[in-house]
């Protein structure tokens, strides 16, 4: 069985208010997503990326950005049962017994679309596992 998994490397974050943020991210923000003016949005400096996080249609979305303003990705969280069929299979097979537990969507500046899938091991002791897949099933690493 060949397992290929995803590691999440934490980095210093820090909240900012959005006064604080450069001007190119203040500008493209609004481009890349439009948000409600009664939306909470929470700005966090992780690492060298401006993160803006708030609850869209009921679901975390996280928008990053370099200060330049470019938009690296946006995370959607969706229902693990809105997965397509292919990642379904792909998961039954490699990850017998694997339970989803955060299901997660990406895309990014190249109009690359992943699934981020975390998966509770059938033994219940072994932490979470991240397996990144393509729309078609295939996995990845990002």
């Amino acid at each position: 069985m060949l397992i290929i998994f995803s590691v999440s490397v934490s980095f210093a974050q820090t909240e900012i208010p959005y006064e604080e943020l450069p001007d190119p991210v203040k500008r493209f923000f609004p481009v890349v997503y439009i948000v409600d003016e009664t939306l909470q949005v929470n700005w966090q400096l992780k690492d060298s990326s401006y993160v803006a996080s708030f609850i869209s249609n009921g679901y975390p979305v996280e928008v990053q950005f370099k200060a330049n303003g470019f938009w690296i990705i946006t995370y959607w969280d969706i229902e693990c049962e809105w997965v397509p069929v292919s990642i379904e299979n792909e998961i039954s097979e490699r990850f017998f017994n694997f339970t989803p537990y955060r299901c997660r969507v990406s895309n990014n500046a190249f109009d690359e679309k992943y699934y981020h899938i975390t998966l509770i091991p059938p033994d219940g002791n072994s932490p979470p596992q991240t397996v990144c897949f393509t729309s078609d099933g295939k996995i990845i690493i990002p």
